[in-house]
């Protein structure tokens, strides 16, 4: 079965905050998505984080050696991709309660390439920073010199990895 979400995550020594991110994710995990981790050499404890999550989540672990470009991992990752959509989760970041059921609803019923939505930062220590707001109408085209002058790389941006080819 095709899975309806792939969540493509570069990692590199992220021991510090990689099990906060993979905890946020499987709490809400669903059998409509795959986690591809694609780790860049890493020489702390990451590995072994990713292979306690391995038996709670449907991780397909890649390690290339060192690319030395998250960048480069991340293609990687979306390369590796076979969900309908991908996404971006990186191992300091957290998936919010309920992410997973909106993005799901709004992946079944949306008929254009990308998803996008509002996010919260959020401080070292789990402390609210405050949100972005995704500085889009809510429906509609939007032209393209607006799109790249209002929208810089984003990881909450749910896309449809058919749509094209390399993000970066």
């Amino acid at each position: 079965m095709i899975p309806l979400l792939s969540v493509v995550m570069p990692t590199y020594n992220g021991e510090k905050y990689l099990a906060a991110s993979l905890e946020s994710m499987r709490s809400q995990h669903d059998n409509g998505i795959e986690l591809v981790i694609v780790d860049d050499g890493s020489t702390d404890q990451t590995l072994d984080i990713v292979r306690d999550y391995a038996d709670t989540l449907p991780i397909r672990l890649i390690t290339p050696g060192r690319l030395g470009n998250w960048v480069a991992a991340t293609n990687l990752g979306l390369r590796e991709a076979v969900g309908d959509w991908a996404c971006f989760l990186h191992q300091d970041d957290l998936w919010l309660p309920g992410r997973l059921s909106r993005l799901r609803s709004e992946m079944e019923s949306h008929q254009g390439p990308l998803i996008i939505h509002n996010a919260m930062y959020v401080g070292p220590d789990g402390q609210e920073l405050g949100p972005w707001t995704c500085p889009f109408p809510k429906t509609g085209a939007i032209p393209s010199n607006q799109f790249i002058e209002r929208l810089w790389c984003r990881t909450s941006l749910p896309f449809h990895p058919r749509f094209s080819g390399e993000m970066w």
